[in-house]
């Protein structure tokens, strides 16, 4: 039986700028493209993975992580 977990990452819901919307936001944007290996569970902050592939999965996330950093690092004054 294959059983995927889910990833509580705090990059969806946390220190984001307060100018960034869903509609704006990079993250976002990849997470709801056929790209992402992840998919986003509704009303949670959980991620659920589309494969069994660790080493696809470790490289979404730091790229995930870079977006968030870059957008950070572009809009720092206006962190919540």
């Amino acid at each position: 039986m294959i059983t995927y977990f889910t990833m509580d990452l705090p990059m969806i819901y946390k220190h984001c700028p307060e100018n960034q919307t869903e509609e704006t936001c990079p993250l976002r944007s990849y997470l709801n493209s056929d790209d992402s290996v992840f998919r986003i569970l509704p009303f949670t902050h959980q991620l659920g993975r589309k494969t069994q592939d660790w080493t696809t999965v470790r490289d979404a996330v730091d790229k995930m992580y870079a977006m968030c950093d870059k957008c950070i690092n572009k809009n720092i004054q206006h962190i919540k």
